[in-house]
């Protein structure tokens, strides 16, 4: 077992390795405002808004940290109809970022509060490096208010056709 201490989204830890697994530190010891997530102790929209436009931010720039901040510990994501998604938890997602390529845009965003929960409907298209289209995908994300900060609890997806 090897450990290393790093500063992640703020604060200073010591993270250790188990047979070559780092584990990341908990969402809930992100600092939020450091990460440029402006307005998620706030329940409104605009916090929402932000959130899933800092998450495609993430993707794009492989940043596992700024994800960490976003997603809940108990975060799942799954396709409609029948599609298998093989990134499935959060565990998964972080995993999967840094080996992904292209880049997210969101094209629509529509979001509902409703006291401690929030859901966002929109879709979002992944860009090769070249600039190019390669997919699109339609979602509905559920935010759960939790210590003081909005954080994505559940996605679901599915893939659009594109032109």
């Amino acid at each position: 077992m090897s450990h290393r201490v790093s500063n992640l989204c703020g604060i200073t830890v010591v993270l250790f390795s188990l047979c070559g697994v780092t584990c990341p530190i908990a969402a809930a010891d992100c600092n939020v405002m450091e990460m440029g997530m402006v307005n998620v102790g706030m329940k409104d929209a605009m916090a929402i808004e932000n959130l899933e436009r800092r998450w495609a931010q993430a993707y794009a720039e492989r940043n596992v940290a700024l994800l960490q901040c976003i997603i809940a510990d108990d975060f799942e994501i799954g396709s409609m109809p029948d599609k298998k998604v093989e990134v499935n938890g959060k565990q998964h997602v972080l995993d999967w970022v840094p080996v992904r390529t292209g880049s997210t845009e969101i094209e629509q965003l529509h979001v509902k509060l409703h006291r401690e929960v929030a859901i966002a409907r929109g879709s979002y298209v992944v860009r090769a490096q070249d600039g190019m289209v390669r997919e699109r995908f339609q979602f509905t994300d559920l935010f759960v208010y939790r210590g003081h900060r909005w954080q994505a609890l559940v996605r679901e997806i599915a893939e659009l056709p594109f032109d």
